[in-house]
């Protein structure tokens, strides 16, 4: 009879429905060891009983088994799933009642005219089948036990019904021989449903496997290929089955780019070891992905497997080029940067930090991130800082740091926090800057201000001053001017130069009292006037006061102004 390849359960199916999978894939073999029996069995048997008889037996376990397979064909091209099974669970328990009957249609209707060998062969033959039923057909519990009741049940109350005491005995035998047979395959039915359960739970551990899992033979040849697997290198597990995983997957050394294989990393593994390597594994479509493999040995006696589990290491690895800028980054900059865990302690600082407080980084590992603080402050900043962490997740301002050496200085000063997915405090960060010289700097500018403030209000003082001390004799000049100027005895050209030294003085006059609305403007204090001031007597009166010096040094000055023209103006 020919051997069918065995129907492929779902994935999906529940223990009872996978273990009537398995039955019925060991369906062809059972029916071709009981069609290649059944003759041998009669031949055996020949010299004892009739030959139609046996016959006639042989034919029965033929049609019988004929008819199971025709019921494996048709279960193989139905794939049941769901409550279909149920149907065919049914189905199967009752050809395997079937073909016991078939086997205990010989000893039934022989074993009441049998004596001596014949009876033992007999009963030997279904104690026979019936143990090779137990072990083949135990992945249906209550298939194998009906098989074995149907087998021998009836052949014992044959037994019982023919005359004679060595046929009693017969029967209780075979009725002995069943309940043991029961018994025993009960056992062996549940140790195999809780091996298939066990390989379950592995399976569907595997299947959910956030990593891909590959199941080696010691040859390198795969043998499970989860779909995290199928997934990572586009492969499914039909497609790789029996094969090497080299021959799979193309792997390369990352930077040099030279090949490798995983047979080699396989073969420096001890039992029970784990090596890891990273590594550029080509997915189905030619892409690279890095990846780091984990590989373990497993040794059952002589023969020996092997699991290779690869991640995919994409994400870490972007990560850590990214944590390698931003630490770069921190390294290069002039700000100092320390970080601290959730308690306080000091994880990472950088150069700068290192360069401002003379600590190393085994001096700051470990150590309390306020230890820095001078002892004078430290508690009442500690409690406030802390305090604004947990209210806020942050703290900025001036906090004053004191060096490995003793010596102290003001920075300004960024303190936050991470918090965890569970919103509690994971780390603690503060980047700061010394602004000691900036505070040197303001301190110099605050006292320089000062100082110019007071100098600026000594010259208003002094100008003030001496604006009063101008306007006394300016003010004998212009009397004594005016006194003259009723004398009559004057001449004309005298009465001219007398006017223009009262031109003068009155114009060093309104000077001196520009000079104290100068005065003025720099405190603040000054009033305008405006009012339209025609320009050309403007112009008039600054070249009579200029003309006597340009006619001394023989310079002639021209003036030529529209007539009308006003500006709006203070006129002083």
């Amino acid at each position: 009879m020919k051997i069918e390849s065995e129907p492929s359960p779902a994935s999906n199916l529940d223990l009872d429905s996978r273990l009537l999978y398995a039955a019925y894939a060991r369906m062809p073999l059972n029916l071709g060891l009981a069609v290649a029996m059944a003759p041998v069995g009669g031949l055996l048997l020949w010299q004892f009983f009739p030959g139609r008889a046996m016959i006639a037996w042989v034919l029965a376990i033929w049609v019988i088994n004929g008819a199971g397979a025709i019921e494996y064909r048709a279960f193989k091209r139905a794939a049941p799933q769901g409550a279909d099974l149920a149907l065919w669970r049914r189905i199967f328990i009752a050809q395997a009642v079937a073909a016991a009957l078939g086997w205990a249609l010989g000893p039934t209707l022989l074993l009441w005219q049998s004596t001596g060998a014949g009876t033992v062969l007999l009963v030997s033959a279904l104690f026979a089948v019936c143990v090779m039923a137990m072990i083949s057909v135990a992945q249906v519990k209550l298939a194998m036990q009906a098989f074995v009741v149907a087998a021998l049940f009836p052949a014992a109350i044959s037994a019982f019904m023919a005359p004679g005491g060595a046929e009693q005995v017969t029967g209780i035998v075979l009725l002995i021989g069943m309940a043991l047979i029961v018994a025993v395959g009960g056992v062996s039915a549940d140790n195999i449903r809780a091996e298939v359960e066990v390989q379950l739970r592995l399976q569907g551990i595997l299947d959910n496997a956030p990593d891909a899992v590959v199941a080696l033979d010691g040859e390198g040849k795969i043998t499970n290929w989860n779909p995290r697997a199928q997934s990572l290198f586009g492969w499914s597990q039909q497609e790789v089955l029996g094969s090497t995983f080299d021959d799979v997957v193309e792997l390369v050394q990352p930077g040099d780019g030279s090949p490798s294989q995983l047979t080699k990393l396989m073969a420096d593994r001890g039992p029970g070891s784990a090596g890891r390597m990273e590594l550029l594994a080509h997915h189905r479509s030619g892409m690279t992905i890095p990846v780091e493999i984990a590989v373990t040995r497993s040794s059952a006696g002589k023969s020996q497997s092997f699991t290779a589990f690869v991640v995919d290491i994409t994400q870490r690895k972007d990560a850590q080029e990214k944590l390698a800028v931003f630490r770069k980054v921190f390294e290069a900059s002039s700000q100092c940067v320390v970080i601290a865990d959730a308690t306080g302690r000091g994880l990472y600082q950088n150069p700068a930090h290192m360069k401002a407080m003379g600590y190393s980084d085994e001096e700051i590992a470990g150590e309390q991130f306020m230890r820095a603080l001078p002892r004078e402050s430290a508690e009442g900043l500690e409690r406030d800082i802390r305090k604004s962490l947990i209210e806020t997740g942050m703290w900025g301002g001036l906090l004053p740091f004191q060096r490995k050496d003793g010596s102290q200085f003001m920075s300004r000063s960024g303190i936050g926090s991470i918090a965890g997915a569970d919103g509690k405090i994971q780390y603690l960060f503060n980047i700061f800057t010394d602004i000691t010289e900036v505070l040197v700097q303001r301190e110099e500018l605050r006292a320089a201000k000062e100082e110019a403030e007071r100098a600026n209000r000594a010259k208003s003082e002094f100008l003030s001053s001496m604006s009063h001390e101008l306007r006394t004799p300016l003010n004998a000049i212009l009397g004594f001017a005016q006194i003259m100027d009723f004398d009559d005895t004057l001449g004309a050209e005298q009465k001219g130069r007398l006017a223009e030294i009262s031109r003068g003085g009155h114009h060093l006059l309104k000077l001196i009292n520009e000079v104290l609305d100068l005065a003025k403007i720099e405190s603040g204090t000054v009033t305008l006037a405006p009012e339209p001031v025609p320009v050309g007597d403007v112009i008039d009166e600054c070249w009579r006061l200029l003309n006597p010096l340009a006619v001394a040094r023989e310079l002639v000055v021209h003036k030529k102004v529209p007539a009308g023209v006003l500006v709006l103006a203070d006129r002083i």
